[in-house]
């Protein structure tokens, strides 16, 4: 069926007035959509009522309003909420957040993977700038606090929803610096002190990225002391667990430990079984976490539904030689000076691109020294060198940290994931855009098509999921995750964030070839009661909210 979608004044005026003290005139009622409430239910043709930010009805009965939208042959979803994204800097650039906003997004939560917008303060601004540099966006940090990065944002004003957790490895940096050793005592009191302060601010937990340096150096006492002051407040601990790849299973069974042993509530981002050494291996993983679940863990976790992972290219490819990133930038760069140091460093390389399956699947998306390598795999990249592939991403980390995707999972453990009830869908990308600044190199599809991509591939081609099992993934997994109580289902008193879609038609565009595609399929995104995208395209509304965790 061919959307169509019709704003309407019927019912104002005389006869509408009739009756009027008894009847609830909502601002703008939509009208016969299928509603996906988000709670996981079948879907029903019904109507939804708002009036200023918030539902004021749901249901089915024919209610009146001011305004009228048609929605025959729709959806209407609550809008998706984004547990796990990297747009702490690119929002400050464009408040519009369209990639995101097109594909439904009505919340982001940034600060992930450990890297976060606070506290800017010692080395935790260095291991920042190194995010905000993507997109030339370092000469905007001028802020300490996560209250004054709150200031920046709405300044920014931005399209969509807004909440943020604290990084541990901005966090360790700025306390112990970019050392690999333990925290001191006292580092870990300073360290607790400031966690404490962006939770005072609104922060909704505390993110690691434990893959990365300076993550990487924590110890095991180091958080447990950190996941014991987040379970005390009730704030969520998120991760990007040690090893994806052959150690997964025992980073993961680490990640769970720690869950049970300190009583925090528990996110595992991203979760994926990469790298050929791994395949096959997400049914163990599964049953690791369910274990845990009988155990009482509080654990769930969120993935992106892509064959492809994507990070920077010393995250991907240097991920045996953390040793190395010690000192950061510049102490890796020094030891790359140092023959037996780069030979070690080279050899460590060529492992990780072994494990990835070979230099050819693995594609440049960003290069700043060369926007010619972009797009194109290192196996093609080392043939026009003549050199073999670890020897080019060394020569290439000497001139820029850039990024690069790396094709190395597989769809039966994706889908394995994707149908666990505790699984939400996330993006792990960022909200750019098609024509600003922020098109940079060639990014991974999930900045633009995550959500799509599930309802279409994974629902309506597959049949893998119904309507209201992935709308709940969406919507209200991810809102319970975090503690969002007045956002993430279709109901009366909540916030009227929404989405209307096309079933039929709803996809993805979005490519490895060309990112720079927005989906289809998708009418309609309301936030906090207001069109950010009226019949396909943006309006230019940007009635987002600041999103505080309160105590």
């Amino acid at each position: 069926m061919t959307s169509f979608l019709t704003w309407s004044d019927e019912g104002q005026g005389d006869e509408k007035g009739k009756g009027a003290a008894t009847t609830v005139i909502h601002d703008v009622v939509i009208r016969d959509g299928l509603i996906v409430d988000g709670n996981g239910g079948r879907p029903y043709v019904g109507q939804v009522g708002i009036s200023g930010r918030r539902i004021s009805y749901v249901g089915s009965q024919k209610v009146e309003g001011d305004r009228y939208l048609d929605a025959r042959g729709l959806m209407i979803s609550p809008g998706f909420i984004d547990l796990h994204t990297h747009s702490d800097f690119t929002l400050l650039l464009d408040g519009r957040a369209a990639s995101k906003i097109m594909q439904g997004v009505t919340t982001e939560i940034i600060g992930n993977c450990g890297v976060s917008v606070a506290p800017l303060r010692g080395a935790g601004r260095e291991v920042a700038a190194e995010e905000a540099m993507i997109h030339g966006a370092e000469e905007l940090m001028d802020w300490e606090t996560l209250d004054q990065y709150f200031e920046r944002l709405e300044e920014a004003r931005p399209a969509l929803n807004v909440g943020a957790l604290m990084g541990h490895g901005v966090l360790r940096a700025a306390v112990v610096g970019l050392e690999s050793r333990p925290a001191s005592s006292d580092e870990l009191e300073l360290m607790g002190e400031l966690l404490q302060e962006g939770l005072n601010q609104g922060a909704w937990g505390l993110s690691a990225g434990l893959f990365y340096a300076p993550g990487s150096f924590a110890s095991g006492e180091e958080m447990t002391a950190l996941c014991t002051q987040l379970a005390r407040s009730g704030a969520l601990y998120t991760c990007h667990i040690r090893d994806e790849s052959n150690q997964v299973q025992q980073a993961l069974q680490d990640f769970l430990d720690l869950t049970l042993r300190t009583g925090v509530r528990s996110q595992l981002s991203h979760i994926k079984a990469e790298t050929r050494m791994a395949w096959g291996w997400a049914r163990r993983m599964i049953e690791q976490v369910e274990d845990a679940h009988q155990q009482g863990a509080q654990v769930a976790a969120d993935l992106y539904p892509y064959r492809a992972s994507a990070t920077s290219l010393s995250g991907n490819l240097l991920s045996l030689s953390r040793w190395a990133e010690e000192g950061g930038r510049s102490g890796l760069l020094e030891r790359l000076t140092q023959p037996p140091l780069r030979q070690q460093i080279e050899l460590e390389i060529a492992t990780c691109i072994e494990r990835r399956g070979g230099p050819h699947r693995i594609l440049i998306s960003r290069y700043p020294p060369n926007s010619n390598w972009v797009g194109r795999t290192l196996g093609d990249l080392c043939r026009q060198e003549k050199k073999e592939a670890h020897q080019v991403v060394a020569a290439m980390l000497e001139e820029s940290d850039g990024a690069c995707i790396c094709f190395d999972m597989i769809e039966e453990d994706i889908q394995e994931f994707l149908l666990q009830p505790w699984v939400a869908v996330a993006s792990d990308g960022r909200a750019v855009s098609t024509n600003n600044a922020l098109r940079w190199g060639s990014p991974h599809p999930r900045s633009f098509g995550a959500f799509p991509r599930v309802l279409s591939e994974y629902v309506r081609h597959l049949q893998l999921l119904d309507w209201g099992d992935a709308i709940r993934k969406m919507t209200s997994l991810p809102a319970e995750r975090l503690g969002l109580a007045d956002r993430g289902r279709l109901e009366a008193g909540l916030y009227a964030d929404l989405v209307l879609f096309d079933p039929q038609r709803i996809a993805d565009k979005s490519t490895y070839s060309n990112p720079y595609a927005y989906p289809e399929g998708i009418s309609e995104v309301m936030v906090n009661g207001v069109l950010v995208v009226e019949e396909g395209r943006l309006t230019g509304a940007r009635p987002g909210q600041i999103l505080r965790r309160i105590r």
